[in-house]
Formats: structure tokens, sequence, C-alpha cells
């Protein structure tokens, strides 16, 4: 029977229908144009051998139904539905500008790219899961019913389901799995090339018929050919016995020389499991399967790229380093982190440690270990002692002496020997100047000397007369005392007395090392704050902090102004 064409026709007084753009086993879409909104639509109109049908006149009604329930971006979205006048049931969707996939696989005939066939097959899980959420069933997934169209800032496909007249309902529960309420594949219309064991025995199906379907899709286009087709004198019986019984050839065998994943051939052949309990348990999980293949293989490839393929070096730039240059800097970066990893490891205590520092520390550097205190501490920046100045002795002229016998002076007093220096610990201070002795008393000194020292009798006209006053030197001026030297001692002092509180932190450390602390001190002497200058995010330098807080509160004796004084804690091996 020859299908009317209802082109040039009005519509409800709405919508004038323009052309054919498509024609299925149920309905005529054609192109329209909504008179009121003025915009295109897409009409569908159920053919006329079908009106009289009252069953298949309901399931030309559910498809708005369904699609109006689900809602999803994924389905043609139904604006209006009704009745010709003369008895045509029509309903109004949006106008869809693109191709469906059978039209794209007969105009490339051939395998598909296997990253384009996960990028459509995860948009029709999209369709379904959101299908099987609302308890609805689609019945019919195949090419033909996958449309694709070209969406604004996106550069692959969009997908949307089409043709849902035969989505059928399952259990007022919505579970995906369950069975359906009424009715049986036996009066569903279905395509049996994409048709499911469930479809093909006349069974109640459930979501898992669609699974079964769209594997059947993803294995045309991964391939370039259904998994079951029919012989030279097989009747369409003979294929839906195939979809029952016989298991789908290997994908290597039909296209072996086609790039597919090993991963992605296992996930399409569980979707083809003649056992619906086998496949997939929904949608939402088939996809999460095609997103971790896709994710596997691009870093696998990724991986082998890099190892196995030889690498590619671009042309360089004018203003380009030179290569040996380049791996000059490379080279000085690995020492450099090597050096760190050595100063890491010297840090904390671990087998070996202490001697690979030994072996790296410079000969000239080497130090002997002595058994001296754990930690030494040291004022920064203690001023040197002053000079001694001594007034000028004039010495007459004498005879040639001999090495070993010293000349005794002219002046009163006799030489003596320069002070030694100062401890470390203690201030230096100048000497006081000794007081001159007697001419009795300096022979006393001659006579009570060692056998070595000679001295020789003064002229006696130098020697001075009685009530004859001599000219004394004087003294030099003492420089005025540095208070700040003399607090920054003070605090010294105070840290030698708690050195046992940084015992912990010398062992923290592999080489000898310096570590410049502040203390701050009120009018009174009493510590209100601590603080590590150098290294102090270190490990030892976190230590020492964390000791100079448990000397706040206490007082140093001796300091008499207030401010900051800075001291060296030096941690030796």
């Amino acid at each position: 029977m020859i299908e009317p064409d209802l082109s040039g026709r009005l519509v409800k007084d709405r919508y004038l229908l323009h052309r054919q753009i498509g024609s299925g086993g149920m309905a005529t879409v054609y192109e329209a144009t909504d008179k009121e909104l003025h915009k295109r639509v897409a009409v569908k109109v159920l053919k006329e051998v079908w009106r009289s049908n009252t069953s298949m006149v309901a399931r030309f009604h559910f498809e708005p139904r369904v699609t109006a329930q689900v809602r999803n971006e994924h389905l043609a979205d139904v604006s209006d539905r009704g009745i010709t006048d003369d008895g045509i049931p029509f309903f109004v969707m949006e106008f869809l500008e693109g191709r469906s996939l059978a039209q794209e696989f007969s105009d490339r005939p051939g395998p598909m790219p296997w990253l384009r066939v996960v990028e459509l097959s995860l948009q029709i899980c999209r369709a379904l899961a959101a299908m099987h959420g609302q308890g609805l069933v689609h019945r019919d997934v195949k090419p033909g019913n996958v449309f694709l169209l070209r969406r604004g800032g996106q550069t692959g496909d969009f997908v949307k389901m089409l043709d849902l007249g035969i989505a059928k309902a399952v259990d007022a529960s919505r579970d995906p799995q369950a069975h359906p309420r009424t009715g049986t594949a036996e009066s569903a219309p279905f395509t049996p090339e994409y048709a499911s064991p469930e479809q093909a025995r006349g069974e109640k199906v459930d979501a898992r018929s669609d699974l079964y379907s769209l594997g059947v899709v993803m294995y045309q286009l991964l391939t370039g050919r259904r998994p079951f087709v029919l012989g030279e004198g097989d009747d369409p019986w003979h294929l839906l016995e195939k979809h029952c019984k016989q298991p789908p050839p290997p994908m290597g065998f039909i296209a072996p020389d086609v790039d597919i994943p090993d991963k992605l051939e296992h996930v399409v052949l569980r979707c083809l499991e003649k056992k619906a309990a086998a496949r997939w348990a929904s949608a939402a999980r088939l996809a999460d399967a095609l997103r971790a293949v896709e994710a596997a293989e691009r870093e696998a490839r990724e991986h082998d790229a890099g190892t196995k393929t030889a690498p590619y070096y671009p042309p360089e730039p004018p203003h380009a380093l030179p290569r040996a240059l380049h791996r000059a800097l490379m080279l000085a970066h690995g020492f450099m982190l090597f050096s760190l990893s050595c100063m890491t490891m010297a840090m904390i205590e671990l087998p070996g440690v202490r001697v690979l520092g030994e072996l790296l520390r410079p000969v000239a550097e080497a130090k002997p270990r002595s058994p001296g205190p754990a930690v030494v501490l040291e004022v920064a920046d203690e001023p040197d002692a002053p000079p001694v100045e001594r007034p000028p002795v004039k010495t007459p002229e004498a005879g040639p002496v001999s090495p070993s016998e010293p000349l005794l002076a002219n002046a009163p007093n006799i030489e003596a020997p320069l002070p030694t220096a100062p401890e470390p610990e203690q201030l230096p201070t100048a000497p006081k100047p000794e007081p001159e002795p007697s001419v009795d008393a300096a022979e006393e000194m001659t006579s009570n000397s060692s056998p070595k020292s000679v001295v020789r009798p003064r002229d006696e006209s130098l020697r001075p007369k009685v009530g004859e006053s001599t000219a004394k030197p004087r003294p030099p001026k003492k420089p005025p005392p540095d208070p700040k030297a003399s607090a920054q001692q003070l605090v010294q002092k105070f840290l030698r007395k708690h050195k046992e509180q940084f015992a912990k932190c010398g062992e923290r450390v592999a080489f000898e090392k310096d570590f410049s602390v502040q203390i701050w001190a009120d009018a009174q002497g009493r510590i209100t704050g601590t603080g590590v200058v150098t290294d102090a995010n270190s490990i030892p330098g976190k230590c020492i902090q964390k000791a100079l807080q448990g000397l706040v509160g206490r007082s140093i004796a001796g300091i008499k102004a207030a401010g900051p004084h800075t001291a060296i804690v030096r941690l030796p091996l």
C-alpha cells in the first residue's frame, strides 16, 4: 500500500507540512513550520495502514508521554500531540538537523575508530539510563534510531535517541531489571538484526535487553559488520536463532587489521551474553566500564609512545640554548639534587650516613672529635680586647751582649712578659700599670732571677738623687664598657648554664653548624621571647626553637637594659 504524501497540508490550523524527512515502520516524519511560534518543527504522523489498529494507535501516543516523562537532553523533546479532523494521529517534536547513525555508516562503510565508538556509546548509555531510571525499556536500539547532530561549541557528535513508540513500562518499582507488567515481545515490532535473545524467544524483557542491542551496535561500528548476518536463502527466523544459540565471532577474526583494544572487546562481548544475568547490570555500569577502558588505553598508548617510539627532536629556534649547554645544566641540576639528598640524609640518623658525611667533608676542614660538651654557646660579635699601650723606654747604648744574656732596661721598671689572652668566657680588661720597684728590689729580682738571666749594673750617673722626682708614665685610659657586649656575655653564661636543653638538638646534625639565636629580655633580665635567626625551618633549628621556648619567663642576672641579645648555638658532630 502506497502511503499518501501529506506535504503542503496544514495540521490543526497551526503546523504547515513541507516535506518528508524520514519514514519508519509505524510513522512518517515531516519537516514543518509552527505558524504561531514561527519556528521549524518535526511532525510525526502515523501511517495509514496502522490507523485502524487500536493497539498501534495507543503505542503511537505513548511516545510523547515517554519523552515528557523522562526529560533528558539525549531524547527528542515533544511539544504537542493530537488527531486531525480526518482521524490522523500526530505529535510535534523538535526539529533535528543532522543524520542518523545508519546514514553515517552507509556513507562511510567499514570500521569506525574505537575512540569515536566509545564516545557515541557513552551518550547512548546516558539516554538509556534516563529511561531505565523511569521504569522504561526502549526495545529497539539500532543505528537508525541514533541521530547525530552538531551543537555550537562542541567538537564531536551529539546523540539523540529516537522512536520511543515501542518503549515499554516495567513494574511500578521502576527497577531497571524488573519484568514488564503487560504484554510480551511477540506483540511488539522490533528489528531482528539487533534483537536480544529474550525478544527472539518472545519472553519478557528488561533493561538488559537494550544493553544487548547496544552491544550489537558497538560490534558493528568496531568491525564494520554485525555479529550475526543472514546467509543466502535464510529467513529472519534463522537470524533470531543465531542470537539465541550462536556465540559471536571474535572481532580479530572479522576485522584482523583494525585497532580494537582487548579490554573494549571484552566489554562488548559481555553485552552479547545469551543470559541476561551475565551482562552488565545497568547502563550506568556499562558506561563506567567504557570510561575505564578509554582511560587505561590512553595511558598505555602514551607510555608506549614515550618508551618504544624514537624521540622527536624539533628544530632548535635561533635563540635556543645549545644542546651541550643544556646537558651541562641538566648535569648540574642532578648534582644539586644529589647534594640535597645527602644533606637530608645527614639530618637524620641512618646507618652509614655518618660515614658518608666523613668521606664528603674536606680533609682541611676535618676536626678531631673531642669529648667536650654536646653544645657550645658563643656570644655573637664579642668585642676584642683593647690593645695595651706601654710607655716607651729608653735604653743606653751598650756593648755586645751574648744572645743568652738579656739586657736590663735603664728605666726603673723591669720588662715583664705580655699578659696572656683572656679565656673566651671572660671579658678582656686592660692590665693595671705595675708600680716602680726600688733599686733594692731590682737588685733582689736580679739576684733571684734564673741562671740564664744576667743583669748588668746601671750607670750611677743615671740613678735619681734623693728628693728628686721622676716623671712616671700615665696608664692608658680604660675604654668605656660596652653594655651590649656585657649583656650578650651574660646571655651566653645563662645559656651555657642551661645547655642540657639543647642536648637532643646536637643529635640532629652530622656536621658542625652554627645557629644564630636571639633572646628578648626586659629591664629586670626576665626573658620575654626567643627566636632562631639562621636555619629556623630546619629540623635542628626547630629543635633549638622549642628548647629556647622552655626558657621563657626565667631571669638572667645582671641585665639592666631591655632589648634583644644575639648569641650563637653551635651544634658539633
